[in-house]
């Protein structure tokens, strides 16, 4: 947050809009990385709770229906 403000500082004070749209890429790379990776996570996860489900309790349509409700 702090070098966010800083380098938007930097943008009125000097004029370098260069640095602050290579800063504002680079965090928006960033921040799709990080929710392509849990989106991945949350699908394996629902994976592994549907083989569950399906293994615990003899393919219950009810908690299949659950889990994709949650």
């Amino acid at each position: 947050r702090q070098v966010y403000y800083e380098r938007l500082q930097e943008v009125r004070d000097l004029g370098k809009w260069e640095e602050w749209i290579k800063f504002f890429l680079e965090a928006v790379a960033h921040v799709a990385r990080e929710a392509a990776s849990t989106a991945r996570a949350i699908i394996h996860m629902r994976e592994e709770f549907s083989n569950l489900i399906q293994e615990q309790l003899r393919n219950s349509s009810s908690g299949l229906h659950l889990l994709d409700l949650l």
